[in-house]
C-alpha cells in the first residue's frame, strides 16, 4: 500500500492519485518514505510523483488552485 505524502496515511492503490513535481527528477534526495513517492520513466526524462489521497488533494487545491491549471497546461503541452 502507497501512503500520502501530506498525511501519511494509508491510501488503497486503485485511489491513489499522483501528483507530479515541477521538473525533471534528476536524482536529487527526497525526504519522504519511499511508499509516499514514485519515480517514472519516460524514454530518457524521470518524472517524480507524489502519492496523494482524495482528502488531502481536495485541501491541497483550495490553497494552490493556480498550480492545478499550470500543470494541466503542462501535461497538455501547452507552453505560457
Amino acid at each position: 500500500m502507497n501512503k500520502c505524502w501530506i498525511c501519511f496515511l494509508e491510501i488503497e492503490n486503485n485511489k491513489t492519485i499522483l501528483l507530479p513535481d515541477k521538473d525533471d527528477y534528476t536524482g536529487y534526495t527526497i525526504y519522504l518514505p519511499k511508499k509516499c513517492y514514485e519515480i517514472k520513466l519516460v524514454g530518457p526524462h524521470s518524472f517524480l510523483y507524489y502519492n496523494t489521497c482524495l482528502n488531502c488533494l481536495d485541501n491541497y487545491l483550495k490553497i494552490q488552485g493556480n498550480i492545478f491549471k499550470i500543470l494541466r497546461r503542462r501535461e497538455l503541452g501547452i507552453r505560457n
